[in-house]
C-alpha cells in the first residue's frame, strides 16, 4: 500500500486513540457519497484531540488490539508530531511505543529524540532510553534515560546540559561549556532546570562542583534573581565587591539593585530600572552612597552623601515627530570614577536623534569620559524636511575647562528644507539654525543664521557632469563680553551679523570600466569657488568652528568650517580625483 493511502484509512476507521471507541464503531466516520457528515463535537478538557497517522506500512492485530505502523511513521496528535521507523500502540494499556531515530516535537518547541521511547496515547508520560533534547533556543540535554510525567515535568539520569553549538568538523570534541549532573530535572511548569550533583565543565575540564544548582529554561526570557558578582581590589578603596540583583517588575519592566561592597570606604547602592511602552521606551539609573571625595587617588577627610544619575527616554508621537532624552550627572568631579562605578549607572547610551546632525558647540561627546553630557530633543520628518530642537547641559569632570566657562543650557534649532521649483532648473535647500549660549564666565551670544542655496546640474554630451550653485549665509548675534583680539583688553557687547554670498561651478568627467566581476570608476573633479574676503569679523564669537581639517569628505565642501561661526571666504581652485572599486556582488573601495 502507498504511504498516505492507509493513513487516510486508518485515520477514519482506527487511530481515534480513544480506547472505549471499538473498531466497528468508527466506520461511520467514513461516509456515502451522498450523505453528510455531521459537525464534530467541539474539543472539550477531558477529549483527546484526533489523530494523523502517515507511514509506509500498517498492520492491525485485532485479537491482542495492536496497531503497528513501519517505515517512515509520521504521527500528529494536536501539537505534538511523532516521527520514527516503526511505532505500535496498544489501545487495551494506551500505551505507544516507537523504535529507531525517535523524535517527538513538543508544543514548546522543543525536540525530543531517543532510540526507543514508550509514552501515553496522549505523548505526556514518556519513558526513553539513550535521551537528547534540542532547546528552544538551541541549547542540548542529554542523558542516559528520562522519564517526563503528566507532560510537565522530565527527569534525567546522568545527563548533561550545554547552550555551546557542536563544532562541525569534530561533533565529538566537547562544547565550550556545559553542566554535567546525576540528575537534571526540567520543570516546565516553573521553567526551571535544577541539577543534583553537578558539575561544570569548560572545554572538557571540570571547574566547578556543587550539589544542587538550578537557572531558568531556555523559554524564560527574564528571571527574576541574582546576577553574576564581580570583585576587585583598589590601593585606595581595599577589597571591593558587588552582588547584582535582577527584578521582572511586570511584562515591560524591570530593575536591577546592585550594592557594592569597599573595604576601606563605605558602602554604595546601585539601582536601574527600565519601562517599554507602547511608542517608546525609558531608562534610569545611579547610585547613592555615603562615602569620601577621593582627590588623586587619595581618601579625603570630607565624607558625605554622594552619588550620581543617568537617565533616558524615547518616545515616538506618530511617524513624523518623536521627542527624547538623556541625563548623566554627578554630585561632584571623583565620584563616579574614583568609586568604580559601574558603566551602566553612569552613562547610559545615548539615544538615536536629537543632534545626529553636529552640536551647535563641539563638547556634545558622550563618549568623552571628562564630562556628563545632558539632551533633550523633539524633531520632525515632512519628507525631506526636517526639524528639530535641542537643549544641551554639559558637567566637567575635570579642570581643564572650568565648569564656570560651560553654559548651565545651550538651546538650539534647526530647520531644513529641500524643494524643486516648478518655474526653474535644479533643485535649492534652506537650512536655518538657532543657538544661544549664556556663561557666568566668558562671552554670551544669541545666534541667528540661514543658509539658502540653488543648485543646477547638468551634463554635456562628452559626459562631462557640471553643477552651479550659489549660496546665500544671513546671520545675526546678539553678544557680550567678547574680547576682540585686535591686542587690547576691549570687548564688544551689542548686534553684529554677517552676509556673505558664495558661487562656485564644479566640473565632474566620471570614467567607469568593468571586468573580473568588480566596476572600477576614475573621476577628475574641478571647482572654482568665489566669494567675498574678510568675512569673519572678530566681533562675531568663534564657538562651533574652533578647527578646519581639510580631507575627502569636506574638499569639495563651500564652507569647510563644521559649523556657521566661520566661513571659508575668498576664491580659490578645488581639484581632486576619486577612484572607486565596486564588486557585482558586494563590497567596494
Amino acid at each position: 500500500m502507498k504511504r498516505g493511502v492507509a493513513a487516510c484509512l486508518l485515520l477514519g476507521l482506527v487511530l481515534d486513540l480513544t480506547p472505549s471507541v471499538g473498531l466497528a464503531q468508527q466506520a461511520p466516520r467514513i461516509f456515502p457519497q451522498n450523505s453528510q457528515p455531521k459537525r464534530p463535537p467541539e474539543p472539550g478538557p477531558n477529549r483527546k484531540e484526533p489523530v494523523l497517522l502517515r507511514a509506509d506500512r500498517m498492520t492491525y492485530d485485532q485479537d491482542n488490539e495492536i496497531i503497528s505502523a513501519n517505515g517512515n511513521v509520521e504521527i500528529s496528535q494536536g501539537p505534538w508530531v511523532l516521527l520514527a521507523d516503526s511505532v505500535n500502540y496498544n489501545r487495551r494499556t494506551e500505551i505507544v511505543t516507537a523504535a529507531g531515530n525517535v523524535s517527538l516535537l513538543e508544543p514548546s518547541g522543543e525536540v525530543l529524540f531517543g532510540e526507543y521511547m514508550e509514552m501515553a496515547d496522549d505523548f505526556k508520560d514518556v519513558i526513553t532510553s539513550n535521551f537528547r533534547a534540542l532547546l528552544v533556543d538551541n541549547s542540548r540535554l542529554a542523558a542516559a534515560a528520562a522519564t517526563r510525567s503528566g507532560g510537565n515535568q522530565k527527569e534525567l539520569s546522568h545527563a548533561v546540559f550545554s547552550p555551546c553549538n557542536l563544532c562541525q568538523e569534530d561533533p565529538s570534541q566537547a562544547p565550550s561549556w556545559q553542566i554535567k549532573a546525576t540528575t537534571i530535572i526540567h520543570d516546565e511548569v516553573e521553567h526551571e532546570l535544577i541539577y543534583h550533583n553537578a558539575e561544570i565543565d569548560a572545554f572538557g575540564v571540570p571547574v566547578f562542583w556543587t550539589p544542587y544548582l538550578s537557572h531558568p529554561d531556555p523559554t524564560v526570557k527574564r528571571q527574576t534573581g541574582f546576577l553574576q558578582p564581580s570583585a576587585g581590589t583598589s590601593s585606595t578603596l581595599g577589597v571591593f565587591y558587588d552582588q547584582p540583583w535582577y527584578g521582572v517588575i511586570d511584562e515591560s519592566s524591570d530593575v536591577t539593585i546592585e550594592p557594592l561592597f569597599y573595604s576601606k570606604e563605605g558602602n554604595i547602592l546601585a539601582l536601574e530600572g527600565r519601562k517599554q511602552f507602547l511608542n517608546g521606551d525609558f531608562r534610569v539609573a545611579g547610585s547613592v552612597g555615603n562615602v569620601s571625595e577621593v582627590i588623586n587617588n587619595v581618601i579625603s577627610d570630607n565624607k558625605a552623601t554622594r552619588g550620581n544619575l543617568a537617565a533616558t527616554g524615547e518616545w515616538e508621537f506618530d511617524d513624523e515627530f518623536r521627542t527624547g532624552f538623556v541625563v548623566t550627572r554627578a554630585t561632584d568631579q571623583t565620584y563616579t570614577r574614583a568609586l568604580h562605578i559601574p558603566e551602566t549607572f553612569q552613562n547610559l547610551p545615548s539615544i538615536n536623534g536629537g543632534g545626529s546632525n553636529e552640536s551647535p558647540i563641539q563638547l556634545a561627546n558622550s563618549a568623552d569620559p571628562n564630562q556628563l553630557n545632558s539632551t533633550f530633543y523633539l524633531e520632525g520628518f515632512q519628507g525631506r524636511n526636517y526639524e528639530v530642537f535641542n537643549a544641551y547641559a554639559f558637567q566637567q569632570l575635570t579642570n581643564i575647562i572650568p565648569q564656570s566657562t560651560l553654559p548651565p543650557l545651550i538651546p538650539a534649532g534647526q530647520y531644513s528644507a529641500y524643494y524643486v521649483p516648478s518655474f526653474l532648473p535644479g533643485y535649492m535647500t534652506t537650512d536655518d539654525r538657532m543657538v544661544g549660549l549664556w556663561r557666568s564666565a566668558g562671552t554670551d551670544s544669541f545666534h541667528l543664521s540661514t543658509l539658502n542655496a540653488y543648485y543646477v546640474p547638468f551634463k554635456t554630451g562628452d559626459g562631462s557632469v557640471f553643477t552651479w550653485a550659489t549660496t546665500l549665509q544671513l546671520d545675526g548675534y546678539r553678544v557680550n563680553n567678547e574680547a576682540l583680539l585686535d591686542g587690547t583688553s576691549a570687548e564688544f557687547n551689542g548686534n553684529t551679523g554677517r552676509v556673505f554670498p558664495q558661487t562656485a561651478l564644479k566640473w565632474q568627467y566620471p570614467m567607469v570600466t568593468h571586468n573580473d566581476n568588480r566596476s572600477y570608476l576614475v573621476e577628475p573633479q574641478v571647482q572654482l569657488v568665489g566669494s567675498p574676503r574678510g568675512e569673519n569679523s572678530n566681533r562675531i564669537p568663534n564657538e562651533d568652528s574652533q578647527a578646519i581639517i581639510l580631507d575627502e569628505t569636506n574638499l569639495f565642501a563651500l564652507n569647510r568650517y563644521q559649523g556657521r561661526d566661520r566661513v571659508s571666504s575668498g576664491d580659490r581652485v578645488d581639484y581632486g580625483f576619486r577612484a572607486s572599486m565596486y564588486g557585482d556582488h558586494n563590497g567596494s573601495a
